[in-house]
């Protein structure tokens, strides 16, 4: 569980000032190095895990993604209803507004 309560109220300037915030957090994962510098090789490497071990969905088209996923799987429903269920449940989302291109939060995270 990733869902912060205590988060709702900040603004991304604020989550990006805090202590522990990872900048370019997806590529440090993706290439073990959560410490120091990052180059283009390591853009590079992620994008080639993300392209061979990754299927993409998009969360704000999420029952289309579930099928496509049902599909690759070959998942079957087990009980009626409950992807429905889950597909409309309402967590993990704070809002907040989105940064202005080449403003002062934008610059701080690109």
């Amino acid at each position: 569980p990733t869902y912060r309560p205590d988060f709702n109220d900040l603004t991304l300037q604020e989550y990006v000032e805090m202590p522990g915030y990872y900048d370019n957090w997806m590529v440090r994962m993706l290439t073990n190095a959560k410490l120091g510098g990052l180059n283009e090789g390591h853009l590079e490497i992620a994008k080639a895990v993300i392209k061979e071990k990754f299927i993409i969905g998009i969360s704000d088209h999420m029952d289309e993604t579930f099928r496509q996923l049902e599909s690759y799987f070959g998942w079957k429903e087990q009980e009626a209803g409950c992807v429905k269920s889950f597909l409309g449940a309402s967590f993990n989302k704070n809002k907040y507004e989105l940064p202005e291109r080449g403003g002062p939060v934008w610059n701080s995270i690109a």
